[in-house]
């Protein structure tokens, strides 16, 4: 096939960071390529960028800042009309069959674009909202991402992360059942090896040998930091030497303040650590470093952290929500009701006081990832979503 992906128009593809749409459309493109597809993305300029093995045609120009929620925003819509005039090029030079939209601003316009040959668009939906039904059942936050009910609407088929958001979309918004398929982010080959460990970090996030659990979430209300830090505070009373780092995007300033706030007010300044964003080299020496990993989620698309810590055989403890329950195995990890810090706090230290059931449960987690996330494996699957799209729906409903 000839496929084009067209990214998210914020970070650059791959995001040499914790960007999980973007590294998503860089390692599927990658897979695909080596099934023997042809592919082209269409991302952001980034002139240090190494050359990837697929064609990259960068859009710009485009909104240069995105620190906040508005300013981020501004960034999605500009890329957006930036595709347009990349796309319209394109479609004229070349041909494709699929045409592959990841962002959740402005692509409905793109999906829209007039271009012959029977090319197929589909919409990659990524929005942790619709992973809620209490989400899904909100006028205001359909109103809100407005951009992204466009372009559900307009596409030929919707790939979305997880069998709930898949049911949730169904259910509540009223997308026909042959146009949604779930197929859940893959785990790159660099997560599953063994990383080195740098000895300032591991003096830094593990001082004395001090045990470590690991939060990888961007720092917003639907992660909830706040939970996890309350949990922390009572881990804190039994296990006086662990520490609890916090990885993610800071761009919401207004809850990192409230977080950072509660860390103060409940005395944990030295045992909690607001990292924010780091390099990806550094995030999986982190994943090496951890004792445990924890989600605190209300919501998710998937819960892709809570993968990568499978995959690098960490204990997982994790909110019992839809997505994460699709991915984490019975007996790979433990899950706790959200917002229950005390339920929390008990499954964390019963981990740290077991290491070595620790272990093999998180033995067991990787197994799991390595059989069925494989990014090879997430390729097929989309192969076939978009063979089933071109032929108006698949037979079961779901295609992972």
């Amino acid at each position: 096939m000839r496929i084009c992906q067209v990214g998210p128009g914020t970070l650059p593809i791959p995001s040499g960071c914790a960007g999980g749409v973007e590294n998503t459309v860089h390692h599927s493109s990658v897979a695909l390529m080596e099934l023997g597809h042809r592919v082209t993305v269409i991302d952001v300029p980034n002139p240090g960028r190494s050359p990837p093995p697929y064609e990259l045609v960068e859009a710009g120009p485009l909104w240069p800042r995105f620190s906040n929620l508005p300013e981020r925003a501004l960034r999605g819509l500009t890329f957006q009309f930036a595709v347009w005039r990349v796309l319209r090029r394109l479609l004229l030079e070349r041909e494709f069959d699929v045409i592959h939209f990841h962002g959740q601003l402005g692509a409905g316009m793109n999906v829209r674009l007039k271009h012959g040959g029977g090319i197929l668009n589909v919409f990659g939906c990524h929005n942790a909202t619709w992973g809620d039904e209490n989400s899904c059942r909100s006028r205001r936050l359909k109103a809100k991402f407005f951009w992204e009910m466009d372009a559900l609407r307009a596409a030929d088929g919707v790939i979305c992360d997880s069998a709930t958001m898949r049911v949730n979309l169904i259910r509540f918004f009223g997308i026909p059942e042959s146009k949604v398929l779930n197929i859940p982010i893959g785990v790159d080959e660099e997560t599953l090896a063994s990383q080195p460990v740098g000895d300032s970090l591991r003096a830094s996030c593990r001082p004395n040998g001090s045990q470590m659990i690991l939060n990888v979430a961007r720092l917003a209300p639907y992660k909830d930091q706040l939970t996890l830090v309350r949990a922390m505070a009572l881990v804190h009373q039994q296990q006086p030497q662990a520490r609890l780092c916090l990885i993610g995007p800071c761009t919401d300033t207004s809850y990192v303040r409230k977080v950072a706030r509660e860390v103060k007010l409940l005395g944990l300044e030295k045992r909690v650590m607001l990292l924010g964003e780091v390099p990806r080299s550094e995030l999986l020496q982190l994943y090496e470093l951890c004792d445990v990993f924890v989600l605190s989620s209300i919501n998710e698309a998937q819960g892709l952290s809570v993968l990568e810590a499978m995959a690098k055989a960490k204990p997982v403890v994790a909110t019992a929500i839809g997505p994460v329950l699709e991915i984490l195995p019975a007996d790979g990890g433990v899950v706790v009701p959200p917002q229950e810090p005390e339920r929390m706090a008990s499954a964390i230290l019963e981990v740290l006081w077991n290491p070595a059931r620790g272990q093999e449960t998180g033995q067991r987690a990787r197994c799991h990832a390595l059989k069925s996330y494989q990014w090879r494996t997430i390729a097929q699957r989309t192969i076939h979503a978009y063979e089933s799209f071109r032929k108006g729906g698949t037979s079961n409903g779901n295609s992972f």
